[in-house]
């Protein structure tokens, strides 16, 4: 994920389908990206990816930001 404006400091979560998170990242020295380098799901089903800011603290932090996917092999 990348921070395109504002202040949002971003986290980068996957998740189950019960909401157990299976990997995880935080920002980058930019305070402006995360990113998750590889990840492989156990099986095939439902995963969510989530975007939250910081610590995933309520707050006034916020900004618009660009998520890319890409299958590896």
């Amino acid at each position: 994920v990348n921070r395109q404006d504002g202040n949002l400091i971003p986290e980068l979560h996957v998740l189950d389908v019960t909401g157990k998170e299976l990997a995880f990242a935080e920002h980058d020295s930019t305070f402006a990206a995360a990113t998750i380098k590889s990840f492989s799901p156990p099986a095939a089903g439902t995963y969510y990816i989530v975007v939250s800011r910081l610590n995933n603290h309520a707050g006034d932090s916020a900004g618009s930001f660009t998520l890319l996917v890409s299958p590896t092999n």
